[in-house]
């Protein structure tokens, strides 16, 4: 069963988004343990539930606040097992070497939706914030952005 997934593309300091729509990927820190699976006990909910639980063609929503609203800045599709990847060792000062590969859609301008949660990584289970998701995913209004090749150095 296809699951909803939210991400936050960085806190009010650090913006992510360029990072993730170039190179396809949704990131999740600390990586500084190592890979998952070799060191499940060093990881929190957030790693274990991107490695374990997230599934290809799963949804995932890139979301960046504004102000007292989440925005959806793009909406993807996991196509990818999970991967530990050093290159990203060092985005703007966070080790975010945890990824899962998305084929990332983006609307014109960011869209709001209610409903949104506070937080890096969750997963979305209330009805209206899926229908929503579904809704723009149908959107002829979002255009499916091509990745980059991941280089071997940030």
């Amino acid at each position: 069963m296809m699951r909803y997934w939210q991400v936050s593309a960085g806190d009010g300091g650090r913006d992510y988004t360029d990072v993730f729509l170039k190179y396809g990927v949704m990131l999740l820190a600390p990586g500084d343990s190592g890979e998952y699976f070799q060191n499940r006990e060093h990881y929190y909910s957030d790693v274990r539930a991107l490695a374990e639980e997230v599934k290809e063609g799963d949804i995932v929503v890139l979301k960046r606040r504004h102000g007292r609203l989440w925005k959806a800045v793009a909406i993807g599709t996991v196509i990818g097992e999970y991967d530990y990847l050093p290159v990203f060792e060092d985005v703007d000062g966070w080790d975010m070497q945890h990824c899962r590969h998305v084929e990332w859609r983006r609307p014109r301008h960011p869209v709001t939706v209610s409903g949104l949660a506070r937080g890096a990584f969750k997963e979305i289970k209330r009805p209206d914030v899926i229908e929503k998701v579904d809704r723009l995913m149908r959107s002829e209004a979002l255009e499916t952005l091509m990745r980059e090749p991941i280089p071997e150095r940030l």
